[in-house]
């Protein structure tokens, strides 16, 4: 008798355990399958769909600047140009750099 009750305990035990890590498997699921809002650096942005019809705006503190999220132009950094991000707000183009 002794023997049974143990067996049961254990196999109560081990469907215990089994329940417990297939909860914790499904909320990793779940957190990664939350929507994203915005766009990281360097992904693709400003489009009509974003990538898998997702969002288009970037991530701060990025900017979309040719269809990619980018880093904002610092002081003293290049601006006016069609290959430079715009300077970070705050900061103007004059000269052809941040101030």
């Amino acid at each position: 008798m002794k023997k049974v009750l143990m067996m049961t305990a254990l196999a109560f035990l081990l469907v215990g355990l089994w329940s417990v890590s297939a909860s914790a498997t499904d909320t990793i699921s779940l957190q990664s399958a939350e929507a994203k809002t915005c766009q990281a650096f360097n992904e693709a942005c400003g489009t009509a769909t974003g990538a898998g019809g997702g969002p288009t705006a970037c991530c701060e503190p990025f900017v979309c600047h040719n269809g990619v999220c980018k880093k904002y132009q610092e002081a003293n950094q290049p601006c006016g140009t069609p290959a430079s991000p715009p300077c970070r707000p705050g900061l103007t183009c004059q000269g052809g750099l941040c101030k």
